[in-house]
């Protein structure tokens, strides 16, 4: 009763929270999703009986998992999209917010209006911009703007008084952020008596439309050339993930990495077929810091194609490969390596412990096999004449 309840009054309320569009949607059925599973958990629990047990386990799976995205989302509603992204580790970000490292457009600051909408962007647009519009307010919009601000009365404009009041009270802004600096401060009360300008605003707003379609056209048209899940990480570089594609890996499909090659910092190969024909295609990486071929058919002559092409790898993924005892010495052409799997290969444990040796600051994960699969106890008869 209390998830149908809470599912009904978030779909009524939800236009409160100043935010619209699919992140709003995904969050209001999602929630319906987990009343409804709730529900359903309840019936088959209530009904009861050995025969509905993998039925109950399933249901509550299935509610926990809804309930899970519906909070999430709600979360992003009332944080932002990359408010938990922002906080989580490089590898975690992508799945729990919106991609992140988005198009910026640069300010100018040396002028009156550009620090103040430098300000703008750092401490507002969060809460009041293109991804959410609590009190449907946007601040990179002129008109929004100059219904908060009083040119030439930075006294009895709305947006700094608001930004002038202690934390603590219930209008400060920004809303779950730290005040704004003195010089901070000053720089916008400057600008608001100075007439508040807004000459570049609407130019700026067009400006990073502009740009986010193109960095969304060109992540769509990799993704198209390459068959592969690309993703841009906080830091700007690109995740590039072949192991969700199927059948082998095509030439074509490395060549296509060319015009983005200077940001790919993750690269998976993982369980794909390819051999080193394929791997000559692949462009130079210098980003590349993290590589995973595990499952592949990976030996030394295409590992050493691997290291030529990104040096700078830090982590790298190999068990279940084909390499041998002779193709460690091809990870020392890889200096900056700090981690590296390498069970389940023909590498040998006397080559291993060479290898420890020889490079006492890598971590090797794994040993020259996996173990052997546990035996399963034999089923239980009940005797009988079968």
């Amino acid at each position: 009763m209390s998830a149908v309840l809470a599912a009904t009054s978030g779909w009524l309320l939800a236009t409160e929270s100043g935010c619209g569009g699919e992140l709003l949607d995904e969050h209001r059925w999602f929630g319906v999703g987990f009343a409804g599973a709730f529900l359903l958990t309840a019936v088959l629990d209530r009904r009861g009986g050995r025969g509905l047990a993998a039925a109950r386990l399933l249901a509550l799976a299935l509610t926990l998992a809804l309930g899970t995205l519906a909070g999430h989302h709600g979360g992003m509603v009332t944080h932002g999209a990359n408010f938990l992204a922002e906080r989580a580790p490089a590898w975690l970000a992508p799945y729990v917010g919106e991609e992140v490292g988005g198009a910026r457009v640069a300010r100018d600051t040396s002028t009156l209006e550009g620090r103040a909408l430098a300000i703008l962007d750092a401490s507002c647009i969060r809460c009041h911009g293109p991804e959410k519009r609590k009190g449907s307010l946007r601040l990179d919009v002129a008109e929004d703007v100059l219904s908060v601000v009083e040119p030439g009365n930075a006294a009895d404009s709305e947006l700094f008084r608001r930004v002038l009041l202690p934390p603590t009270h219930p209008d400060f802004m920004p809303e779950g952020g730290e005040p704004l600096s003195d010089d901070d401060l000053l720089a916008l009360r400057a600008w608001i008596d100075a007439g508040a300008t807004l000459t570049v605003i609407e130019a700026t707003r067009v400006e990073r439309e502009q740009a986010e379609a193109s960095r969304s056209a060109r992540l769509e048209g990799l993704r198209a050339a390459t068959d592969a899940i690309v993703e841009e990480r906080e830091d700007g570089t690109l995740r590039v993930d072949f192991s969700r594609r199927r059948g082998p890996i095509e030439r074509e499909a490395l060549a296509a990495l060319a015009e983005d090659a200077d940001r790919v910092g993750e690269l998976s190969l993982a369980g794909r077929s390819f051999d080193a024909a394929t791997l000559g295609a692949l462009p130079p990486l210098p980003a590349l810091l993290e590589l995973r071929v595990e499952r592949t058919p990976l030996d030394g002559t295409m590992l050493a194609l691997l290291v030529e092409r990104a040096p700078n790898v830090l982590a790298l993924n190999a068990h279940t490969t084909r390499l041998a005892d002779g193709d460690l010495a091809v990870l020392d052409g890889l200096p900056d390596l700090v981690r590296v799997f390498l069970a389940d290969t023909g590498v040998g444990e006397g080559a291993l412990d060479a290898f420890r040796v020889r490079r006492p600051g890598v971590e090797v994960v794994g040993s020259g096999g996996l173990p052997p699969v546990p035996e399963l106890d034999p089923p239980i008869t009940t005797g009988g004449d079968d």
